[in-house]
């Protein structure tokens, strides 16, 4: 098993493990429920990470999420009827507009 990331939160760990998974890359979430023992664990050992069950797969995995990052950025967009919408929002909600690539 090796290490790939820590997540910023448990959605983003699983979102992750999926998009490996469909690829064909084994990978699992572990530390999901250790949020509540912030404080008394350092930050980085409470956050939930994804894992790899081969490190051989360590390149493959990386840049697959590196493409998907790419392709959808964090961070707000305004659509074309000129509504501004939030970063996780992948349609307007005024006009139903795909948010552009």
């Amino acid at each position: 098993m090796k290490r790939l990331l820590h997540a910023r939160h448990a959605f983003e760990a699983h979102h992750w493990v999926n998009l490996l998974r469909a690829a064909g890359i084994p990978a699992q979430v572990q530390g999901e429920y250790l949020a509540g023992a912030f404080g008394d664990l350092p930050a980085d050992a409470c956050a939930a990470q994804v894992w790899i069950s081969n490190p051989k797969d360590e390149p493959l995995a990386r840049s697959l999420i590196e493409e998907a990052q790419r392709a959808h950025p964090a961070g707000p967009w305004r659509c074309a009827c000129g509504e501004a919408i939030e970063a996780q929002f992948f349609a307007c909600w005024r006009c139903g507009e795909a948010r552009p690539d």
